[in-house]
C-alpha cells in the first residue's frame, strides 16, 4: 500500500495550559513598510521644521543685532552733534572774550596815544 503524506509544523509547539497560538496579523504585516516610511517622514519633517525654527530664530537676532547696532550710532552721532555744538559755543564765547579784550587795548592804546 501506498502511504500518503502528511506535512507537520516542527515549528510550532502545541498549546500549553490553554495559551493559544499567536496568529500573525496579515494587514500588519501588509502595511509595516508603509508604517516605517511614514515615521520615517514624520522624523524628517520635524527635522526639517526644527532647521526653519532654527533659521527663523537666527533671523530675528540677527535683525534684533542689526537694530541695536543703528540705535547705538543714532546715539553716538547725536552725542558727536552736541559735542560739536558746544565746542563751537565755547570758541565763539572765548574768540568773543578775546575780541573785547582786543578792543578794550586797541581803545586804550588809541587813547594813550591821542593823548
Amino acid at each position: 500500500m501506498v502511504q500518503i503524506p502528511t506535512f507537520e509544523n516542527k515549528n510550532v509547539s502545541q498549546r500549553t495550559s490553554g495559551v493559544p497560538f499567536a496568529i500573525p496579523n496579515i494587514s500588519d504585516a501588509a502595511t509595516l513598510p508603509y508604517r516605517q516610511l511614514s515615521n520615517q517622514a514624520d522624523k524628517l519633517t520635524n527635522i526639517a521644521s526644527q532647521f526653519q525654527k532654527a533659521e527663523a530664530d537666527q533671523e530675528v537676532a540677527l535683525n534684533k543685532l542689526e537694530t541695536q547696532q543703528k540705535i547705538k550710532e543714532y546715539q553716538l552721532n547725536e552725542e558727536y552733534k552736541t559735542d560739536v555744538f558746544k565746542l563751537k559755543e565755547e570758541l565763539a564765547s572765548d574768540f568773543k572774550q578775546a575780541q573785547l579784550t582786543l578792543n578794550r587795548k586797541t581803545k586804550v592804546k588809541n587813547a594813550y596815544n591821542n593823548i
